[in-house]
């Protein structure tokens, strides 16, 4: 019997909406964090980078109406009060004024845009990463179609081997018993045969005995008419020779009786032998017939199951050492004879 072993396929199950959105939302939430890291690392940073972040974020009008109100006031003060030393250092607070805010709002929008950068940097590898995550769901699912699918040719293929194994224990049986039934329509030919011969052997026999009866009835009829035409006159010779004669004519009688008895129980079982004979003969040729339908059935699933798997079939037919034995042929039958009878 043919042992076939079943892979254990460890099944992935379908990916569901459920998980898609949690893995979307787990990717927003990565975005999110991503960005307060950012934002956290750049505030807190050196105290340069501190104030330029504040004086960055205040608006150009403030920053305007402050300069103003203050170095205005102190301007108008020292004209007003005559006072060169404040106007001087008024007028060179409000160029360090100007100048640190320029350059405070530079360091504050180049900081920004190097930010700006990171965060667009990240967010795209993130949104990559989406990407990536998203066509791994799409082959995760598709990977779970595919093992589905590959599980149910799998149990076609198993149930296709059970098949095959058991048309091969049949196709084992079917062989036993068409070398049995061979073996036994060989021993009926030879007996057959050997009945037969005898037959012939018996045939030639009684062919003799039956020439041997006419040659003696010819005689018989010879002397009977000697004996009437010369009328013996010692009727005790003649009582003799008459009673002799009867004698020898009834041992030969029951000798042809005899053979012929025996030439038909011959022939009755030659007739029983040739039945016997045709009977195995015709149970040989539906085995026969039943095994090469069974090898063709076997075949063809064979090489549907072989290209169902995708394998290149070979070119000689499985089993072929399983051979169609050849119909048996009967011994011709001899002509009928006629039932010899003995001539009295």
């Amino acid at each position: 019997m043919v042992q076939t072993v079943r892979p254990e396929i460890e099944v992935i199950a379908p990916v569901s909406l459920t998980d898609t959105e949690e893995v979307r939302w787990r990717i927003q939430d990565i975005k999110k964090h991503l960005d307060e890291v950012i934002d956290s690392i750049y505030h807190n940073s050196s105290i340069l980078n501190g104030w330029a972040n504040f004086w960055g974020e205040v608006p150009l009008w403030q920053k305007i109406l402050t300069g103003i109100g203050f170095f205005g006031t102190l301007l108008i003060l020292g004209i007003v009060g005559h006072l060169l030393p404040l106007i001087a250092v008024t007028v060179i607070s409000a160029g360090i004024y100007g100048l640190s805010s320029y350059l405070l709002d530079e360091h504050y929008e180049s900081s920004e845009m190097s930010k700006e950068s990171l965060k667009q940097g990240v967010l795209g590898l993130v949104e990559t990463l989406s990407i990536i995550i998203e066509q791994l769901q799409q082959i995760r699912i598709q990977l779970a179609e595919e093992i589905q699918h590959f599980k149910g040719e799998n149990e076609k293929l198993q149930r296709s081997i059970d098949e095959l194994s058991q048309q091969v224990q049949l196709l084992s049986q079917e062989t036993k018993e068409l070398l049995g039934i061979k073996n036994e329509f060989a021993q009926l030919k030879v007996k057959y045969e050997q009945t037969n011969e005898r037959l012939e052997s018996l045939k030639v026999e009684a062919a003799k005995q039956i020439g041997n009866l006419k040659e003696i009835n010819h005689s018989f009829f010879k002397i009977a008419a000697n004996l009437t035409e010369s009328s013996l006159e010692n009727k005790e010779h003649q009582e003799i020779f008459i009673t002799q004669l009867k004698k020898f004519v009834e041992e030969s009688t029951q000798e042809s009786i005899k053979k012929a008895e025996e030439y038909n129980l011959l022939k009755q079982e030659l007739e029983v032998a040739k039945k016997q004979l045709q009977e195995n003969n015709s149970r040989y040729e539906a085995l026969n017939g039943s095994h090469e339908l069974l090898l063709k059935e076997y075949n063809e699933e064979l090489k549907r199951v072989l290209k169902r798997d995708h394998k290149p079939t070979p070119q000689l037919l499985p089993f072929s050492f399983i051979a169609a034995a050849r119909p048996l042929t009967m011994v011709k039958d001899e002509e009928e004879d006629p039932v010899y009878t003995p001539i009295l």
